[in-house]
């Protein structure tokens, strides 16, 4: 798939796949993980239907999310990637990621969001004929609005709050980066 066997400075992504079960269970179990998620009341049942989602993804779109293994430890880290994600009726292009919460504060994420993001524009990727015209613009993070965490990821990829919209029933903002924005920012 489109980011399997892909490295960064010290990340390795992989394709997600039902080896994960158990090291997703550790997140999906820990409360600090997912506390900007919707209500888990089975574990269990989340990771499922997540590994289920990320076949589906391989499946349908050629990429997803992926297993995040730290180089020069072996140590799984967490999950980042590439997604199309729905809002208000449009496809965009998603920069999406999760990390084991003893993994956070590292820079993990920050760096590989960074790669996605840059992958993304390297190979046109909102060139893609079911990204829609809003979404063609530019490359977003979906994110919680109590979730600063992730939001200062966001903004240290480069990218800005554009609006907060309800997705998943709950209002989430919307980080975006524009093409134009990106050559400046990847000088």
């Amino acid at each position: 798939m489109l980011l399997h066997n892909k490295e960064s400075e010290r990340i390795i992504f992989k394709n997600i796949t039902e080896n994960d079960f158990e090291i997703w269970m550790e997140f999906a179990s820990d409360p600090e993980a997912v506390k900007y998620f919707p209500p888990v009341a089975n574990p269990s049942e989340m990771v499922r239907n997540w590994l289920d989602r990320c076949k589906m993804r391989y499946e349908k779109y050629g990429f997803g999310m992926y297993s995040l293994t730290d180089k020069n430890t072996g140590e799984y880290v967490g999950q980042c990637g590439i997604l199309v994600q729905e809002i208000e009726g449009e496809n965009y292009l998603e920069v999406g990621y999760h990390l084991l919460t003893k993994h956070r504060k590292k820079g993990y994420a920050t760096e590989a969001a960074t790669f996605c993001r840059d992958y993304a524009f390297k190979n046109n990727m909102l060139d893609l004929p079911l990204i829609g015209a809003a979404g063609k613009k530019g490359v977003i993070s979906i994110i919680h609005p109590e979730n600063l965490n992730s939001q200062a990821v966001a903004k240290r990829n480069g990218m800005t709050k554009e609006r907060t919209v309800p997705w998943k029933d709950v209002p989430h903002c919307i980080f975006t980066i524009t093409q134009k924005e990106w050559e400046f920012v990847s000088r």
